[in-house]
């Protein structure tokens, strides 16, 4: 099955820095330039303008975007390089790119909201060209205004937008090209008669259960959402047996509420749902420190850290209620919660049985 295709701020990004670079070192104006993918094959990104001055170069590309509400969709990247005596790689905020503040976030308070993935796509980058050091600022004109429209005040990023993504590409999650393509995967796995289907919102969850359960789950068996798992859960429950879901409680956990289009400007953050969740489940000196984390996963990662994940098993079995009712459906729907780790930390009852059967 075919996607329209494009690319991460984080892609664009590695671009961006990847041109300044080369003209630093050899001189030249790329056109375009290849950036390597976390998962294989190449991103040609065009180049919007470079310059050099006193050992500085500077280079600007412009995101595109197959979202239609990507708020982030014609916006310049810029990738400002200078070499450094230690041989080190320093990455730092300019203009319109946001500093981490709170805790519980991929990176730590201080830090560019630049998230793991993106943060090695540049570092990699630069050593494909060089060993030597390199200082790096990146920049987004713009951005401050963007993340104003963002959850990223919320979550305790000042200053400007995120460089975000887990593959290097983006998939038109809020499109309607991306709830064809859906029924597309739908068609064929009714055609081939598959007895069984696993949702998931998106890579994470994906990469999770193949990686979780090998003996069990293929590629093919596995539907990525994106933000319309209403529709995905409606359409798969007219085609498949057996429906299993997938994913991280920051999606899933919107559905408790009623919520099953997921996408930001479509439902409220789940961090307030996961909370009210925990608030009868945890002690109150816990739940009061749980409330000043900025992000669904930071509140995982506090209580996995105590070994207190057993509400998630409950949260799952309530996700699996909720899921039955909105498609009507008798027969169980097994809930699989994973963090952004990969790791399993809340079953529901069905889930288990799930496991269990296939793994004797």
């Amino acid at each position: 099955m075919s996607y329209s295709v494009a690319y991460t701020t984080g892609t664009y990004t590695a671009g961006a820095v990847k041109a300044a670079l080369l003209a630093l070192l050899e001189g030249i104006s790329p056109v375009e330039v290849s950036v390597r993918l976390p998962q294989g094959g190449v991103a040609e990104i065009p180049v919007r303008s470079v310059s050099i001055h006193e050992g500085v170069a500077r280079c600007s590309v412009v995101k595109k975007s197959v979202e239609n509400e990507d708020l982030t969709h014609n916006l310049e990247i810029v990738a400002t390089v200078s070499l450094r005596e230690d041989g080190g790689i320093v990455i730092k905020a300019g203009e319109g790119i946001g500093v981490v503040r709170k805790r519980g976030l991929p990176v730590p308070p201080g830090s560019p909201a630049i998230n793991p993935t993106p943060r090695r796509m540049i570092i990699e980058t630069i050593r494909e060209l060089t060993k030597r050091g390199v200082d790096v600022v990146i920049s987004a004109p713009g951005g401050k205004e963007i993340a104003g429209r963002t959850w990223n005040p919320r979550l305790g990023i000042e200053g400007g937008i995120s460089i975000i993504g887990t593959t290097g590409m983006m998939r038109p999650k809020s499109a309607p090209a991306f709830k064809e393509s859906i029924l597309a995967q739908l068609r064929v796995v009714e055609e081939e008669g598959a007895e069984e289907l696993i949702i998931t919102p998106g890579n994470i969850s994906e990469q999770a259960v193949l990686t979780l359960f090998p003996h069990k789950v293929t590629g093919e068996m596995v539907l990525q959402a994106g933000d319309f798992l209403g529709f995905s859960l409606r359409e798969a429950s007219k085609r498949v047996g057996r429906i299993i879901v997938a994913g991280h409680p920051a999606k899933l956990a919107k559905l408790i509420e009623g919520y099953f289009q997921t996408h930001y400007s479509r439902s409220p953050h789940a961090k307030k749902m996961v909370l009210q969740f925990l608030k009868k489940r945890v002690d109150s000196k816990r739940f009061g420190a749980l409330m000043e984390l900025p992000t669904v996963d930071g509140i995982i990662q506090a209580l996995k850290k105590d070994s207190l994940l057993r509400p998630f098993d409950e949260l799952a079995e309530l996700i699996e209620v909720k899921i039955k009712d909105y498609i009507g459906r008798t027969r169980p729907v097994p809930i699989l919660l994973f963090d952004m780790e990969r790791a399993l930390i809340g079953l529901s009852r069905s889930a288990r049985l799930w496991i269990g059967k296939d793994s004797t």
